[in-house]
């Protein structure tokens, strides 16, 4: 049976059955009891969960609630209850009790979001600091720095995240919290640009991040995959910084002239074909 009930009714349902469930019936006997009423066990917690949450405060905000917007705010936090919040998809501020079922949950959502980032961010900057810059693998560093930006919407124009004091940090603060220079912060960053191929290798210690960051990261994702193709694994683990350079600064020179002399095709060894 679905009991359509609201206000100040849901607040005495709820009071009922918690105390049939505590102090009335035998363990194992509530269930039986909540079918001989033909009242669904999940509606029943609901019911339970609202007195228990809300009971307590201003009943009369919420007498023209139904069950389940009464439901979606005894969920929330209880100290985002009595706050406004911004609604996700429309940009309105309202409070809980203005709030439709669908909007009390996008901005369930939306908490837990910032919630979860607030956590990734902890754990990612003490995992930094504790290791040392010197011990985090250089891979390892960029993608957690790129993290650490998205959840401070720092680059893309919407700061997200925002302390108590309603502060939004900068790149400088970023990488002041995490004991980076800026510079060294944008060099991890160019590693996150490089083809997965590529960031196996720096991962796996295959690839000198200096050479990553300072030559491949300069070229296209095209380009990086066309030269990985072609040198092979192998032979870039074996190059350093200079010859890496050199190999693609001749690769260059290469098609710039089989661009300028499109009847002939120059090899880096210099046989015409």
């Amino acid at each position: 049976m679905c009991f359509k009930v609201a206000g100040q009714a849901i607040f005495e349902i709820g009071k009922r059955l918690k105390h049939v469930k505590e102090n009335d019936l035998v363990h194992g006997e509530y269930v039986k009891w909540l079918e001989s009423i033909e009242m669904d066990k999940s509606q029943a917690a609901k019911f339970i969960k609202v007195c228990e949450k809300l009971g307590k405060s201003n009943v009369g905000t919420y007498t023209h609630l139904g069950t389940r917007a009464l439901y979606e705010i005894a969920t929330l936090p209880e100290d985002q209850r009595e706050q406004s919040h911004e609604i996700p998809s429309t940009g309105e501020t309202k409070t809980v009790d203005e709030m439709t079922v669908k909007e009390l949950r996008e901005v369930k959502a939306e908490l837990k979001k910032t919630k979860e980032d607030m956590i990734i961010e902890d754990l990612i900057s003490t995992n930094i600091l504790q290791r040392g810059i010197g011990n985090v693998n250089p891979m390892k560093m960029s993608k957690c720095i790129v993290e650490l930006e998205r959840i401070y919407g720092i680059g893309n124009g919407s700061n997200q995240w925002r302390d108590e004091n309603n502060f939004q940090p900068s790149k400088k603060q970023l990488s002041e919290q995490i004991g980076l220079t800026q510079q060294q912060v944008n060099n991890f960053r160019k590693l996150n640009t490089l083809i997965p191929e590529l960031q196996d290798m720096v991962e796996d210690g295959d690839l000198k991040s200096t050479t990553a960051h300072l030559v491949w990261s300069k070229l296209s994702k095209e380009e990086q995959g066309k030269f990985f193709n072609e040198i092979g694994k192998e032979q870039i683990s074996q190059m350093t910084q200079k010859q890496t350079q050199e190999y693609l600064k001749l690769q260059e020179e290469v098609e710039q002239l089989n661009f300028t002399l499109p009847n002939y095709q120059i090899t880096t060894n210099n046989t015409r074909l």
